[in-house]
């Protein structure tokens, strides 16, 4: 039931009371006219609420891009980095705990000021995801793996999410409100370590054999394959690829002279002829102390005395190989018909190598990709 208060001595009379019982005064027309007063004053009244409103949002917008702008300057400091990415989390804290002493102190709808607070790191994420699409439709999946990665996403929604639900929980304080919040961070917490980038296992596999130049004859040589396969996984940009070997590792073609007699005079060009194509290689001379090579562009330098060399091969060295059947090798004044067994052997490891490099996902047939060894 609702009640009467006297405009004079202040007590309270009920509701159907026409006079106040102790001063006798008219309740009626005080009620007409704070019925009036109430009537004009709610439009001013509410006009104001939404001036209040869109002020709340404006300095809410203000302090979303001062947050990214920090973020951003961390970021151009090298912080966060691969070893900081709870970072993410700590951000979304910040972003709830703003949000809540904004909607504490203004009447303002908590979906409006999540939005406001977290406008531009929507804008920021929008554009770096359409630069991610982009650049996997234009390289054909090479800057994007099968794998689907489910916690970048709960780290993206994170921060948007943590100031929706601080801006609730600043609103009207409950221990519901606080359990969802707490939950985005609990979420975001278990995300975290599986957005980190991490290396795979890394494999390697080695293939050597000695090419003799006729039976008669004084040279032989032992070419070597070492190749080494390490993925990288990079969560937060979708991809995955391949990690350079250890700078201390003889990767790659390597060719070691093991006889040869007074005639022979190498060059550092190889010729390859694979079922008729020819393919040139370059050769490159171990001939310094720390291991590296000096080649004399002028072609007067004798490298008849050096023992190990390094091969450049050729990016369509492996593709013809997957599939040869008669190879032929010239290295200066020596030339080598490889028989059919050591053919054999060769499209072999080559045809591992590529199942190896398919079940990775590192084959890329797109034109756009960088070509490479089995990119056709």
């Amino acid at each position: 039931m609702t009640s009467r208060k006297c405009p004079q001595c202040g007590l309270v009379n009920f509701a159907d009371a026409s006079n106040c019982k102790r001063c006798d005064a008219d309740l009626g027309a005080s009620y007409e006219v704070s019925t009036v007063r109430s009537a004009k004053e709610w439009p001013a009244q509410q006009s104001s609420n939404r001036i209040n409103s869109k002020l709340v949002c404006l300095a809410a917008i203000g302090m979303g891009l001062f947050l990214e702008v920090t973020f951003f300057v961390l970021k151009l400091a090298s912080y966060p980095n691969e070893r900081s990415i709870w970072f993410v989390v700590i951000l979304g804290i910040v972003y709830a705990v703003v949000a809540g002493c904004f909607s504490a102190r203004r009447r303002v709808r908590d979906w409006l000021l999540a939005l406001s607070l977290s406008l531009f790191h929507l804008l920021g994420l929008s554009l770096y995801i359409s630069e991610l699409l982009r650049r996997n439709q234009t390289y054909g999946g090479m800057f994007w793996t099968n794998k689907f990665y489910l916690s970048p996403v709960f780290l993206f929604i994170s921060i948007p999410l943590a100031a929706f639900f601080g801006a609730r929980f600043g609103s009207k304080r409950s221990l519901i409100r606080f359990a969802a919040l707490i939950s985005v961070f609990v979420v975001a917490s278990a995300a975290t370590p599986y957005t980190e980038t991490k290396d795979r296992p890394a494999k390697e596999l080695n293939y050597s054999t000695d090419i003799v130049a006729g039976e008669s004859s004084e040279f032989a040589m032992r070419l070597e394959l070492r190749f080494w396969l390490q993925i990288t996984d990079d969560p937060m940009r979708f991809r995955a690829f391949m990690s350079p070997p250890p700078a201390n590792s003889r990767g790659g073609y390597n060719v070691t002279v093991l006889r040869k007699d007074s005639t022979f005079s190498p060059d550092i060009h190889m010729t390859m002829n694979v079922d008729g194509k020819e393919i040139e290689s370059s050769m490159w001379p171990i001939n310094r102390n720390d291991g590296s090579s000096h080649i004399d562009f002028s072609q007067k330098e004798d490298y008849s005395e050096i023992v190990n060399w390094g091969v450049g091969a050729n990016p369509d060295l492996l593709v013809s190989l997957s599939n040869a059947h008669h190879v032929t090798l010239t290295w200066g004044n020596v030339k080598v018909v490889l028989p059919d067994e050591q053919v054999e052997s060769l499209r072999t490891f080559v045809r591992t190598w590529g199942r190896m490099l398919h079940d990775e996902d590192m084959l890329c047939t797109n034109p756009m990709c960088t070509q490479g060894d089995l990119n056709p």
